[in-house]
């Protein structure tokens, strides 16, 4: 795709941007799970089929997979376009080796956890856009920020005997915290362009 894109012009590319966010929102909600303040994850949400190799698709524990992402959704209004931006994880990606490894469990939430940190920055920054085309680079600035953190993330906990360190921990506590304000996934905004 990233190749294609060089051959479409900018109003190409946001239709395209558009349509791929239409169509996803489509998606069976039995399949993808939104992140919610409320309700950890729990060994259900992990439906996918288990693999032995490292996977692509998301972040790999020792034993386990959550495969997730920043989900967008766009609806035009007549004088404002609203985004509904959620923190998500794809359950049919998911998996974990075996149920009731509370370990397992602990380090993929941390995973799920920065992945809604993304979306509270996203919601925070959406505001401050003028058109799709900007908030589609923000998009894309902010998932690249988010994949790049899973790494470390991973790097930095794949050994630790309760599946993520108090200092990863206390991070993501305290930025989820300091996000506080953009927990809430509509935002309105009066684009120009």
């Amino acid at each position: 795709l990233l190749g294609m894109a060089k051959t479409f012009d900018k109003f190409d590319f946001l239709k395209l941007f558009t349509l791929i966010l239409f169509l996803f929102s489509f998606t069976k909600s039995d399949d993808f799970l939104f992140w919610t303040k409320l309700q950890r994850l729990n060994f259900t949400d992990f439906q996918g089929t288990v693999i032995k190799q490292d996977s692509t698709n998301g972040e790999t524990y020792r034993l386990g997979t959550i495969s997730t992402s920043i989900d967008v959704r766009i609806r035009k209004e007549v004088t404002s376009t609203i985004f509904s931006i959620n923190a998500g994880m794809e359950k049919k990606q998911s998996w974990i080796r075996n149920s009731g490894d509370s370990v397992t469990l602990r380090h993929l939430q941390g995973s799920f956890d920065i992945c809604e940190i993304y979306a509270r920055k996203f919601r925070k920054q959406i505001k401050s856009v003028k058109s799709l085309e900007e908030a589609n680079g923000l998009y894309g600035f902010l998932s690249s920020q988010k994949e790049k953190e899973q790494v470390e993330y991973e790097n930095a906990n794949a050994h630790d005997k309760n599946g993520i360190s108090k200092l990863w921990q206390d991070s993501i506590n305290n930025r989820l915290k300091s996000l506080d304000s953009f927990q809430f996934s509509k935002i309105i905004l009066k684009l120009t362009k």
